[in-house]
């Protein structure tokens, strides 16, 4: 979570991919975050949780796109944010 704070302050993505288990800062928090500063508009989420419990709905407000459950297939997650990217035109 502090990695991705201290490498998104200098650059901002269109499609940011948040794993909501992070050390540090929970992806969630990252967001939250990155919501206070006004950093999500206009941009795209796609949260990856392996949480049993997720509480989608306090992260639509947050702007959050798209959620994915773990485990993930590489191959799968690349086509997938292909689509994303295309769908939404980042």
């Amino acid at each position: 979570g502090l990695d991705a704070l201290v490498h998104l302050s200098t650059q901002m993505p269109q499609l940011l991919i948040l794993d909501l288990d992070l050390p540090i800062f929970s992806g969630q928090e990252v967001m939250t975050l990155l919501s206070d500063y006004n950093l999500l508009e206009g941009r795209g989420i796609l949260v990856i949780s392996g949480a049993e419990d997720l509480d989608t709905g306090k992260l639509i407000n947050q702007s959050a796109i798209r959620f994915i459950k773990k485990p993930i297939n590489p191959n799968w997650l690349n086509g997938y944010v292909a689509a994303l990217i295309d769908q939404y035109q980042f």
